[in-house]
């Protein structure tokens, strides 16, 4: 679901359907994923 909101909605449209509170959730996901993602990198070198 994360993935479908944040392709369909927050990177292409301005969600209208979305609280402020749900965008602030999806971008927080983001980040974590994007730090998540570049600690398991760090991890290989």
């Amino acid at each position: 679901m994360y993935e479908k909101i944040q392709n369909d909605e927050v990177k292409h449209n301005i969600p209208e359907h979305l609280s402020k509170k749900e965008i602030e959730f999806l971008m927080n996901q983001a980040v974590l994923i994007i730090k998540f993602l570049d600690r398991c990198n760090n991890e290989e070198k």
